[in-house]
């Protein structure tokens, strides 16, 4: 997983590169405090990812694949953000 830039502002670009079969993927924004900020159903994904996103503060990106909680692949980067 890619975050540019980082350290950045807040408006930044999340690529990911996942496996190639499609599973249901989440992605989560949680703030410094470890708070869940933002989460978006991204559907059955496979392969590469890109997002752009817009937030204050400091997160914690989480990419989370697979329907059981259990049994997922989670692919965690932190972020800074600076003002």
């Amino acid at each position: 997983m890619k975050v540019l830039p980082n350290p950045n502002k807040g408006d930044f670009q999340i690529d990911m590169n996942l496996p190639l079969n499609k599973a249901n993927t989440t992605l989560q924004l949680y703030n410094y405090l470890g708070m869940k900020v933002c989460q978006q159903d991204l559907g059955m994904m496979g392969g590469i990812i890109r997002r752009n996103v817009s937030m204050e503060n400091k997160i914690t990106i989480r990419f989370v694949r697979g329907d059981d909680p259990g049994d997922d692949a989670r692919y965690t980067i932190k972020v800074a953000i600076t003002k």
